[in-house]
């Protein structure tokens, strides 16, 4: 019987030149929104931890202590997972539909997603920028 060797070439990592181009690029953008975003973050963590007498909780004792803001955070998760659960019950469908359609239909589907912003335009709806204390946020933009 005769032996057969492959010869299996190793495994070398090389670093894509459009990659790092591609970071490069995306560098500045990403520190202008870690400067923007997370910065005020940091730093609003930051202050809510430091008392006169050096690193305390105490804001945080006050506020999750309190029935009022203990009320006021319940609202808020209740309203925010009531609307991520309306969001993934119409937009999981909608965006299962956009993915299987094709042609009139996907024009139509494609159509109603990138309407509302422009909605505004329309006289009914334009009609209540002459209520006072009224605005349409397209209105404003244009």
């Amino acid at each position: 019987m005769t032996a057969v060797t492959l010869d299996i070439p190793k495994e070398t990592r090389t670093v894509d030149r459009e990659r790092v181009v591609a970071f490069g690029f995306s560098l500045p953008a990403l520190l202008i929104l870690a400067g923007v975003f997370a910065l005020p973050l940091a730093l609003l963590l930051g202050v809510s931890v430091i008392g006169p007498d050096g690193l305390t909780f105490a804001n945080y004792r006050r506020l999750f202590g309190t029935p009022y803001y203990l009320g006021i955070i319940w609202n808020s998760l209740r309203l925010a997972l009531l609307t991520t659960l309306i969001t993934l019950a119409i937009g999981f469908p909608a965006s299962f539909a956009l993915a299987r359609a094709r042609g009139a239909v996907r024009s139509l589907l494609l159509a109603t997603l990138f309407l509302p912003p422009f909605s505004c335009r329309w006289p009914p709806a334009s009609s209540s920028r002459l209520l006072p204390g009224r605005s349409c946020c397209a209105a404003m933009v244009w």
